[in-house]
């Protein structure tokens, strides 16, 4: 086999390697693949060409992949492929809107301890102190905290 076939097999391997490593990290399989070629280019080089040539591919495919990361960590070129953008922005939920303290409702189903709860023809997600109650069930809300409403059973 001719060296120039067997060093673009190798040659082929590492441009697949840092392909993994700068485009598409975390599949495994194209790098898998990069490194069982350059493998085969190098066991090529060996088996067609001896000694010399088989070294020489070697420290070739060692040198050029060294290269290839430092000048990837140095040159930062995973952050072209990458999102760069920051979310600013705040999701507010209407959960509490027309929700006092206070305020009686039924439930809808039943709370063990969470369940759903009818106020105003609205139903909210509800929690209980602990205490199973059933569906139907004339409940007071006793406390909002943030995205939580806490009821208990009217007695």
């Amino acid at each position: 086999m001719e060296l120039v076939y067997i060093l673009l097999i190798v040659f082929l391997g590492l441009g697949l390697i840092v392909l993994e490593v700068i485009v598409i990290p975390g599949s495994s399989i194209v790098g898998v693949i990069g490194f069982c070629t350059t493998v085969c280019g190098t066991y090529l080089a060996y088996t067609y060409h001896g000694n010399s040539i088989g070294n020489g591919v070697l420290a070739g495919s060692i040198v050029v992949s060294v290269l290839a990361l430092y000048l990837a960590i140095k040159y930062k070129a995973w952050k072209r492929f990458s999102i760069n953008n920051e979310i600013t922005g705040k999701s507010t939920s209407n959960i509490r809107e027309g929700l006092i303290v206070g305020l009686e409702g039924i439930t809808s189903s039943t709370l063990r301890p969470y369940g759903k709860g009818e106020f105003n023809e609205n139903t909210v997600e509800v929690v209980s102190f602990g205490q199973l109650i059933e569906t139907n069930t004339p409940i007071r809300i006793v406390k909002i905290d943030q995205e939580k409403v806490f009821v208990e059973p009217i007695k």
